[in-house]
């Protein structure tokens, strides 16, 4: 169930926000506190509204936290701020939250809210649409990658590029994320193949690599592929990448 995080005390509260998005998915309240970013990471929710007040400790480093959060654009951010620099809430607003400074005026709120909730409404509907498939002959990077992103995406999985191409065939996917050291045709021979081939050379293709894979990655974006993301990345980045690769292809 898609969710909406309220951080922080004040004057929205849980019931406010259910009356605004309905039924069909979950409301979560929580502190305003440094487990707030650990929860809003785990969680990934269409939208925060958090309602932060600068006296209050550790209310900054969520303030900063929820600017990376934003950078993703995987949710959308309100902040009603209360006590907070001008710095900081200039970093905000550059960081594409929306962000509402005393006097708080419930309609105006009320009325971005509900703007903002049904664009992303659309971006969720539109990002379940896209196919990613993922080429990786290791079991247990292919199974946590789909975990990662099986929220977000349409996500298909093959253990080598044979039987990729064999789902090419049969389906289209929006985007492929390719392991480059593979067995019998590595990421890069792949890579050539899609390349030749008409039907496929359009697809986005991203290497998934380890750290000492690096150097030989470089040399694929140079003959083609659209980037590299280390199997290490946190799910927060891992989305980020991905929108904007989808972003660029718009």
């Amino acid at each position: 169930m898609e969710q909406v995080v309220v951080v922080g005390n004040g004057i929205w509260d849980e019931s406010r926000v259910r009356q605004h998005v309905g039924a069909e998915f979950e409301v979560a309240a929580i502190k305003a506190d440094a487990n707030a970013v650990h929860i809003i990471g785990e969680k990934r929710p269409v939208m925060v509204l958090a309602q932060l007040d600068g006296e209050k400790q550790g209310v900054q480093a969520v303030a900063d936290a929820l600017c990376e959060f934003a950078h993703s654009k995987s949710m959308a951010i309100i902040a009603l701020v209360t006590n907070l620099g001008i710095a900081a809430c200039e970093k905000m607003v550059n960081s594409g939250i929306q962000v509402f400074t005393p006097p708080h005026q419930i309609s105006m709120i009320e009325k971005v809210f509900d703007l903002q909730f049904e664009q992303q409404l659309e971006l969720s509907e539109e990002r379940r649409r896209r196919h990613i498939l993922i080429v990786d002959d290791d079991l247990v990077a292919l199974r946590s990658m789909r975990s990662l992103l099986q929220d977000y995406y349409r996500i298909s999985i093959v253990a080598s590029s044979v039987d990729a191409l064999k789902l090419l065939d049969k389906q289209s996917v929006d985007l492929i994320l390719l392991d480059y050291v593979m067995p019998v045709c590595n990421g890069k021979v792949f890579l050539n193949i899609l390349r030749d081939h008409e039907k496929y050379k359009a697809i986005p293709v991203i290497f998934l690599t380890g750290v000492n894979d690096t150097d030989l990655v470089l040399d694929c974006v140079r003959h083609g592929a659209n980037g590299y993301i280390l199997k290490s990345t946190s799910k927060n980045d891992l989305l980020g990448r991905l929108n904007d690769v989808f972003a660029k292809d718009e």
